[in-house]
């Protein structure tokens, strides 16, 4: 898993943008914010998926414990294209999601 701060291309037209409006909700809230692109072997289907599932419960209260925020979005695999191309994800792998995460900023609304 490879562990990188998503930047929000602004500038150029012929980049994707992150389209999930509740994901730049999320990412305003958490300061020094990071993501974690959780995927698994395509070709373990259904199957990976509940192992991500049990993995990405166990990173939330893993970061809980250490006084981060987390933030989960399985919608984020509706854009994996984008998410192979940016992060660099090998093909023979599939989204099951991403997981938002940093210090939470109290003062945020």
């Amino acid at each position: 898993m490879r562990l990188r701060t998503l930047r929000q291309p602004r500038d150029r037209q012929d980049r994707p943008r992150w389209p999930q409006p509740t994901v730049h909700a999320q990412l305003r809230i958490l300061r020094r914010t990071h993501v974690a692109i959780i995927t698994s072997p395509a070709d373990l289907g259904t199957y990976g998926a509940v192992d991500c599932g049990l993995y990405i419960e166990t990173f939330l209260l893993a970061a809980q414990e250490r006084g981060l925020a987390a933030a989960p979005q399985a919608a984020a695999a509706a854009y994996s294209p984008f998410l192979h191309e940016h992060f660099g994800i090998d093909d023979d792998r599939a989204v099951i999601a991403a997981i938002c995460f940093g210090y939470p900023d109290r003062d945020a609304p």
